[in-house]
């Protein structure tokens, strides 16, 4: 039996469909007056009151939204169409109690409350991402928070260091005379991670309007230097979307940090994660609480990059710290239009991949128990027929695999595509991409 294990999927679409998309954004929210004045979440209710009301002071709660249980202790599954948004009536949580939204159980798509009626929040929502592991911990990739990306894990003897997930991945470094070569690179996120001489941090990517909403990436693993392991680089902090037709009241946190490297053995620290991206949309914001996306400090010298903090609302009265600084606004779009592209692995040797998945070294989105070529499917819309989808496959072991698949058919709206690559034995992970022209035929 030859077991391979496919634990994750990104998708990205081209800087040069992005940039119009965004010109437009900024003129929408140029004109917005009369939208305001009737502005509301989009809940449909679906999903009921969050409430976590009479949870003992000092618990942490792993959200989990299979397994909620309302304060009258009946079990009520959420969001059923596992799309990661959440259809709410009210959200109350308490003083004293910490909900945690991690990416190994809720994966690297954005999360997204909204709610009909008022938000309180005295209590904590954390989607910081985990610090790397030190050289001297097991070997396990950092946890993100829910909408961003796992750092990558220190070497290890004959095992390779890897870099950290994301769009803003930190870079792993190589063995020189120069110390700071051995460091995992910082992740980037609102500017580029920490990188040391040989530029390992991360690129900057997103924009100011958290539209696409992304979360922040990981920082690379150490590499082994000296005989001694690397350290673990620091996951990204997540994306969280918090809308209220009516109102929001922070006197808690809404955290969204990106995790510490981990320490090194001999120069060869893990960078850290960038921060995520927060958005509260709402016609009243109030209260006294805080809000933080920033990176993670280095375990060496490649701290991660800051994320970013967007406030929407008419009438702003809260007055705790916000960390980096927001940008504020008016409330605009809650999602980006329905025509947006996008691109997702459908199935992987015949098996199924779920909408959002993990990413999780401890459960594999897809176990494949066979040998030779395999074949991966993908589906796409609005991304123009013919458009060759690349494949980025990298192993455990850190070598990578460059495939690219058949030409989009279909249309439009809805196409799919096919590749074929033979895995190696253990975990790999599939990046995709596609990338068009989008210039105007004279």
């Amino acid at each position: 039996m030859n077991s391979r294990k496919i634990v994750t999927q990104f998708s990205k679409v081209p800087p040069s469909w992005m940039a119009p998309v965004f010109a437009m954004m900024l003129l929408l929210a140029s004109g917005i007056t009369a939208v305001n004045a009737q502005f509301t979440s989009g809940s449909d209710e679906s999903d009921g009151a969050l409430d976590f009301t009479g949870t003992e002071p000092g618990t942490t709660i792993k959200f989990d939204p299979a397994a909620y249980v309302d304060p009258a202790g009946n079990p009520r599954p959420l969001d059923t169409d596992g799309d990661n948004i959440y259809h709410f009536t009210s959200i109350t949580i308490p003083e004293g109690l910490t909900v945690r939204l991690a990416a190994d159980i809720l994966g690297t798509t954005s999360v997204v409350w909204l709610a009909t009626d008022v938000v309180v929040v005295d209590g904590v929502i954390t989607l910081s991402g985990q610090r790397g592991p030190p050289h001297n911990e097991v070997r396990l990739p950092a946890i993100a928070g829910a909408g961003g990306y796992n750092g990558g894990v220190g070497g290890a003897g004959a095992s390779h260091a890897f870099p950290g997930d994301g769009p803003g991945a930190g870079k792993i470094g190589r063995d020189t005379e120069d110390n700071d070569r051995g460091d995992g690179g910082g992740a980037g996120h609102a500017t580029a991670g920490g990188s040391g001489p040989e530029n390992l941090g991360g690129p900057a990517y997103g924009n100011n309007f958290l539209l696409p909403l992304l979360g922040g990436s990981g920082g690379a693993g150490g590499i082994v230097r000296g005989g001694a392991n690397g350290g673990g680089g620091g996951a990204g902090g997540g994306a969280f979307l918090l809308a209220s037709t009516v109102s929001i009241s922070l006197n808690g946190e809404i955290v969204a940090n990106g995790g510490n490297g981990g320490n090194g053995g001999s120069f060869n620290e893990g960078g850290s994660g960038s921060g995520g991206a927060i958005r509260l949309m709402s016609p009243v914001i109030s209260g006294t609480g805080a809000l933080s996306a920033n990176g993670g400090t280095p375990g060496g010298r490649h701290g991660g990059a800051p994320g970013r903090i967007r406030v929407e609302t008419t009438e702003l009265t809260f007055t705790g710290s916000i960390s980096p600084a927001a940008f504020f606004a008016a409330p605009g779009l809650v999602f980006l239009p329905e025509d947006t592209p996008a691109l997702r692995i459908t199935k992987v040797g015949g098996q199924d991949v779920s909408p959002n998945p993990t990413g999780s070294f401890v459960i594999p989105d897809v176990t494949i128990d066979a040998i030779g070529e395999i074949t991966i499917e993908m589906a796409g819309s609005n991304i123009p027929v013919e458009t060759v989808i690349n494949l980025r496959i990298i192993s455990e072991s850190g070598s990578i695999v460059e495939v690219d698949s058949t030409p989009l058919g279909g249309t439009l709206e809805a196409s799919t595509a096919t590749a074929t690559a033979t895995l190696p034995h253990g975990f790999s992970r599939i990046f995709i991409e596609a990338s068009w022209d989008t210039t105007p035929a004279e």
